[in-house]
């Protein structure tokens, strides 16, 4: 297969990443509000009234919300990679590390969500996004 196309394992492995986290959520969370049943005017001050919430059901939520920040930079540097032909082996490593990162960092985070172990892996995939984009300018300023 060609590399270029190998990237699109790690992007539609990142999104159907979020797309089961938001699936967990949903189970944690709606019978959560089934159960209090909120006014609308409880749930238009969703700051306040997520922080009521179990944490059974705000972890997923919060998880969810945090997969559309550092991720966003993710998809970006691997659609330039993709359509660039810049990527290569390395940058489809590096991009399938990212995901393992946010898989590790989302079972965390939806499950016993110790702050520093997430922050570890947090950090992990970040310093891997930053290789991703230093990779790219390399082979962009010597293409």
């Amino acid at each position: 297969m060609n590399v270029n196309m190998d990237m699109m394992g790690p992007i539609l492995a990142q999104v159907i990443l979020s797309l089961i986290v938001l699936l967990y959520m949903a189970s944690r969370r709606l019978p959560a509000l089934a159960a209090r049943r909120p006014s609308p005017e409880q749930l238009q001050q969703r700051k306040t009234y997520d922080e009521e919430l179990p944490a059974s059901a705000r972890f997923p939520s919060e998880n969810y919300k945090n997969l559309f920040e550092l991720p966003v930079l993710f998809f970006v540097l691997s659609f330039c990679a993709l359509i660039t032909g810049l990527g290569g082996t390395m940058m489809v490593t590096l991009a399938w590390i990212f995901v393992a990162t946010r898989v590790v960092h989302s079972l965390i985070h939806c499950t016993y969500n110790n702050v520093m172990h997430r922050f570890l892996v947090f950090l992990l995939g970040v310093l891997v996004v930053i290789v991703m984009l230093l990779l790219l300018i390399m082979r962009f300023w010597m293409a």
